[in-house]
């Protein structure tokens, strides 16, 4: 039966001496012997641990451990190679490179390519097997070496190469990043190939496909590339593409009716633990009062999420999470102090705190990794819009403000409709989109927190 880590009250849990989401990828020899231990017993949350492992002290048991009779410590043994990233792991690696485990040998190329150039040599002897070549040709590509140009261009001109694109995309990718615009030519011909592929394969296929082709071709930011991808566009309609280099914040401009203050908000980490009672998401809550940590559903204490600070507000507005309710009625408590809080709570000081998927180190498997961050809330006075409605009713506004979705104070912007109770009192204090904070709820969740005059407080989370 899954049981909350008190750390950090991830319920997803059996053992919570080994809970994935507070394990920091830190391990020294010790702990790496015992989690090793554990996935060997059948473990599921160790197994995960140990490929999320990036300590070089650990490494001597990770060599070991990579030799493991057991396929699963030897995957994710591999997988910790990769993250440590120590040369000294490339013949342990190199060794698994003739495991009869396709998977397996998957893991132990990209341990290698994590591995650094040094690597580039062993990676390449697996160009002549016809089941790695791809996988080390696109190895090969992240350490930019031209011996993956050839066999990716080839795989270009498979005769399956839309079913080949829905199943295997990054050999696209992996072109673009070694040939440079020098991969223009061979992404051209499989941009025409999926152009005319035969109409009876599905159309979601032949789209996906000519996708992944158009976003190695605008990733190139060459001229030549994006005629390539208008023809696409031309051809197929919509694509699914996302722009080269970061996303541009949405600013709207002034408008008449943008009279409802507000503070939208940025996180900016924080390497140390925020004390001061200000608006910050993570870590433990600051208390204006004495402690008092609600309990959830099942009567265990609750995920202390953010705490907020609305100007011209005294004191702080929290928002705990309540990982036991399972049907999202009741997500999350949202209460303030000064304020009576909820009915059931314990004196709590500290207690389990909310943790993010954040981007893990540049890897050549990119990865999302549990950690715990703690971060300051950044305001930004603006204003809203007096009523929304004025989206859809003045042909001047074009679209909403970025800044409109994070933000405390100020008039809320409803994804799916209003959710303000009908009895008065209740009042707005804050809005987020759930990703902003490190973690997804529901599909693309917006998050709001209300509160009554009475103290009262009500969590809505609302998804598309």
């Amino acid at each position: 039966m899954a049981v909350y880590c008190p750390r950090c009250g991830n319920r997803d849990v059996i053992d919570p001496r080994f809970c994935y989401s507070c394990s920091d990828g830190v391990a020294d020899a010790a702990r790496a012997t015992e989690v090793v231990e554990a996935v060997a017993a059948g473990a599921r949350d160790a197994a995960r641990i140990l490929g999320d492992i990036s300590d070089p002290r650990a490494l001597g048991v990770i060599v070991a451990a990579a030799q493991s009779d057991s396929p699963t410590v030897r995957r994710h043994a591999l997988r910790a190679l990769g993250g440590i990233g120590d040369t000294r792991g490339i013949q342990a690696a190199s060794a698994s490179l003739s495991d009869p485990d396709q998977e397996i040998r998957r893991e132990a190329i990209a341990a290698l390519a994590d591995m650094g150039e040094g690597a580039a040599d062993t990676i390449a002897e697996r160009l002549g097997d016809p089941e790695d070549r791809l996988d080390a040709a696109t190895a090969l590509a992240w350490l930019r070496d031209n011996r993956a140009l050839e066999p990716l261009a080839m795989a270009l001109d498979s005769d399956t190469l839309v079913q080949d694109l829905v199943f295997e995309r990054g050999h696209v990718a992996a072109l673009a990043r070694v040939g440079g615009t020098g991969a223009i030519p061979s992404l051209e011909r499989a941009a025409d190939r999926v152009a005319a592929a035969d109409a009876n394969l599905p159309e979601w296929q032949t789209v996906q496909a000519a996708s992944t082709i158009a976003q190695a071709l605008s990733d190139l930011r060459d001229p030549r590339a994006d005629q390539i991808v208008d023809r696409l566009r031309s051809r197929f309609g919509r694509l699914y593409v996302m722009p080269a280099g970061p996303l541009e914040t949405y600013l709207a401009p002034a408008h008449a009716r943008r009279t409802v203050p507000r503070w939208s908000f940025t996180l900016e980490p924080s390497d140390e633990p925020i004390t001061d009672p200000v608006g910050k998401v993570g870590g433990q809550p600051v208390w204006v009062e004495d402690p008092a940590w609600p309990l959830g559903s099942d009567g265990g204490p609750t995920t202390f999420m953010a705490q907020f600070a609305v100007p011209g507000r005294p004191g702080l507005i929290y928002l705990f999470l309540d990982p036991s309710d399972e049907t999202y009625e009741s997500p999350g408590l949202v209460f303030a102090q000064p304020g009576a809080g909820p009915e059931s709570t314990i004196p709590l000081l500290e207690g389990p705190t909310f943790w993010s998927e954040v981007s893990g180190p540049p890897r050549y498997r990119a990865n999302m990794v549990l950690r715990m961050v703690e971060s300051r809330i950044v305001l930004e006075p603006g204003y809203d819009f007096d009523d929304w409605q004025v989206l859809l009713d003045d042909p001047d506004v074009s679209r909403d403000d970025d800044r409109d979705w994070n933000k405390v104070g100020g008039n809320p912007l409803w994804l799916q409709g209003d959710e303000t109770p009908d009895e008065p009192g209740w009042r707005f204090v804050f809005q987020f989109n759930a990703t902003t904070m490190g973690r997804e709820m529901a599909d693309g969740a917006e998050c709001y927190g209300l509160l009554n005059d009475d103290r009262r407080g009500r969590f809505v989370i609302q998804s598309h």
